[in-house]
């Protein structure tokens, strides 16, 4: 019997197998695959580490006003596919929302570069725009989805995004 319950496990294993899009895990558990070219997942600590560079440049106080704002902004960026949505998300967050006492728009920016260049993408607007953005976004006439209009307008792409090129 226990045979046959085993030849029944396997056969439904390499089902599973097939599925398109998940793995059969070392664990013994189906997972889904991550495309080949997805993002990196954005840290919590890649935020406050940016935001320590910010305030050890331009001075000022370095202490967090919201860890869970912080927390919520990383999870629905990382819930994200599309670059462009993601930057957009989390520039708009940390300007409209501030996490942090100082240091909010100069970490928005360094952030939402670090996931355009991470992905093969760069701003190619002066500082001009940007800070027109930030604040359009301080008077509330900007939205993230006009944050995002404005991305998809001054971005270009630069090279192979970065998780392509870990791939061998």
């Amino acid at each position: 019997m226990q045979g046959i319950i085993s030849l029944s496990l396997i056969k439904v294993r390499k089902l599973l197998e097939k599925l398109p899009g998940y793995i059969w895990h070392r664990t013994h558990t189906l997972q889904k695959k991550k495309p080949v070219n997805c993002m990196d997942d954005l840290t919590v600590e890649q935020v406050i580490a940016l935001h320590t560079r910010v305030i050890r440049t331009d001075g000022g106080d370095d202490r967090l006003l919201s860890e869970a704002s912080l927390h919520q902004m990383v999870f629905l960026a990382n819930r994200i596919e599309d670059v462009l949505t993601r930057a957009a998300l989390v520039f708009f967050t940390l300007v409209a929302y501030p996490a942090f006492r100082e240091g909010n728009s100069h970490t928005a920016r360094l952030v939402a570069e670090m996931i355009l260049s991470d992905n093969g993408y760069t701003i190619e607007e002066c500082d001009d725009g940007v800070n027109g953005l930030v604040q359009g976004i301080e008077l509330f006439t900007f939205e993230q989805p006009d944050v995002e209009n404005w991305l998809r307008l001054h971005v270009k792409m630069t090279s192979k995004p970065r998780s392509l090129l870990k791939v061998k």
